[in-house]
């Protein structure tokens, strides 16, 4: 736990330490994404709200777009600036690591999917197997998405090294807290939006962006000093 909380306080002090790339790299992508989902929800509903049934794909693929940006823009300023040089070659490269950990990340969902098709469950069996499966799916974010972040810089940084380096049990906690977030914003969210819509987009784009921001920059495994 000890090294859960300071790899929080040097997730925060990152992002302190670096307001101008969040406000010019990380921030402008997000907010393309969202005025997008707005958009799309007025043209549908008459309303913003912040979900959409039936525009699911297309709001996660926008959602997914900008989130490629943000975490290729950010690990590079994480670890090598800014102004580290950027061409097709490396963004592609950084890109197929980030969809190669996408679909390791989606593994825990796999036997959750097959497991409740075309049978019934109990309403707290499901939610108790959705968050086991968001929680380990951030973990194995969290245990190898350093490959993405080298990546970012043109660094090479193998799989079985991640692994092999990774502090696994300080990101098990980190990827349960993590998921107690997700959680309590969906439920902060589904509560708001019956009394207005408006906010609980505003809400759940708020905490969406923040808890983006804390993944990524875990992804870089922060350390203090």
């Amino acid at each position: 736990m000890p090294d859960s909380l300071a790899a929080l306080y040097a997730t925060w002090r990152i992002v302190k330490a670096k307001p101008r790339q969040i406000w010019r790299l990380v921030l402008p992508p997000f907010l393309l994404a969202m005025a997008f989902k707005a958009w799309l929800g007025v043209q549908v509903t008459g309303h913003v709200w912040p979900e959409l049934p039936g525009y699911d794909l297309v709001l996660r693929g926008t959602l997914g777009l900008a989130l490629a940006v943000m975490a290729l823009l950010w690990h590079r300023a994480i670890y090598f600036g800014p102004r580290a040089p950027l061409t097709v070659l490396l963004a592609l490269g950084y890109w197929g690591q980030g969809a190669i950990l996408s679909v390791v990340a989606a593994l825990p969902f796999v036997p959750l999917v097959l497991g409740f098709e075309g049978g019934t469950a109990p309403a707290a069996a499901i939610y108790l197997s959705v968050f086991v499966a968001d929680a380990l799916s951030l973990w194995l974010v969290l245990v190898f998405g350093v490959v993405c972040a080298r990546r970012a810089g043109g660094e090479t940084f193998g799989w079985r090294a991640a692994w092999a380096s990774a502090p696994r049990a300080s990101l098990a906690f980190l990827a349960l807290l993590l998921a107690l977030a997700l959680h309590a914003q969906g439920a902060l969210v589904a509560a708001l939006t019956p009394l207005h819509s408006g906010a609980a987009f505003l809400l759940d784009s708020a905490v969406s962006f923040a808890l983006i921001g804390t993944v990524l920059t875990l992804m870089a495994r922060p350390k203090l000093g």
